[in-house]
């Protein structure tokens, strides 16, 4: 054969494979959570946390408001903590140019009370133009999370970057369910304690060390939540850590992990959110080279 035949032969040989592509499933959750972001509702929105002590305060965007929001109003109307720990709030009459204030969608004059998400509780929502907030309880910290559905961090977002998905990283677990109903004490990024369901652990190998993760309540009994760390955190990815979720077969005993699915938490997009911390036990000593890396033009620490 001629030399220069050879050596093409031998190139082809050696060509890496095309991999298949990526499954279906997989591509239509990128698209879900892309679209859960930017929501006019979405983690992108948010604009501010104000937390609140115990008095009356005015609030709006003004320079003398003594809680000042990022967007709306100069003057948008008074907010109070009580000794009780209720929540009332105020709105100003609005001036010509302002637009109404609503309460849950509806036009109020008097004062109301702001329930707030404890125990995962639909809070009340008070909304005006593109700005809306809502009282947030956490740990018996009380706070308002101010959204904007017309922030820079939603209207220039850069979107999401992932790693080549990897079927190997698509993890089967033994799942080992809690015989009494356990509450795990989870940490979170602003120094508080959340109590959080914790019915059971997943126990799996990576990269030849034994691991188990606690599991958090899900949307469900056959769904799980879950934080981790790996040896990604602060370079690759986002670095407190990522948010995982998925499917627990019960019956038999088994967990999914698809590390390809693992997500950033919303704290890798803003300073403004209160995100959970990885469990005791809950980090990997190697890097999962799978899921959202780090957010472009996002946080890192």
């Amino acid at each position: 054969m001629h030399p220069l035949l050879a050596a093409i032969a031998i190139s082809s040989s050696l060509t890496t494979p095309t991999p298949p592509p990526p499954p279906a499933d997989y591509l239509a959750w990128q698209t879900q959570r892309v679209e859960s972001l930017t929501a006019e509702k979405g983690w992108l929105t948010l604009i501010g946390l104000h937390w609140l002590e115990a008095g009356k305060f005015s609030i709006g965007s003004g320079a003398d408001q003594q809680v000042r929001l990022a967007a709306g109003p100069e003057r948008l109307g008074t907010i109070e903590r009580k000794a009780t720990g209720e929540l009332m709030f105020s709105a100003n009459a609005p001036s010509a140019t302002d637009k109404n204030v609503l309460v849950d969608g509806v036009q109020k004059t008097s004062a109301v009370n702001l329930l707030t998400d404890k125990d995962g509780a639909k809070p009340t929502e008070v909304s005006v133009g593109t700005l809306s907030f809502f009282a947030i309880d956490r740990g018996g910290k009380l706070g308002l999370r101010v959204k904007d559905s017309a922030a820079k961090t939603r209207t220039a977002f850069l979107g999401l970057d992932y790693f080549a998905y990897q079927p190997s990283l698509n993890i089967t677990a033994r799942y080992e369910a809690y015989a009494t109903p356990r509450v795990l004490e989870v940490a979170t990024i602003i120094g508080t304690v959340e109590p959080t369901p914790n019915p059971g652990r997943a126990l799996f190998s990576y990269a030849g060390k034994k691991y188990s993760f606690e599991l958090l309540e899900g949307s469900d009994a056959a769904h799980y939540f879950t934080v981790f760390g790996d040896k990604t955190n602060g370079h690759e990815s986002y670095g407190m850590a990522r948010f995982l979720a998925g499917a627990v077969d019960a019956k038999n005993k088994t967990v999914t992990l698809d590390f390809n699915t693992a997500y950033n938490p919303p704290c890798a997009f803003t300073e403004f959110a209160t995100c959970p911390m990885p469990p005791a036990g809950n980090r990997i000593a190697a890097k999962v080279l799978a899921g959202e890396k780090a957010v472009r033009g996002g946080r890192r620490e």
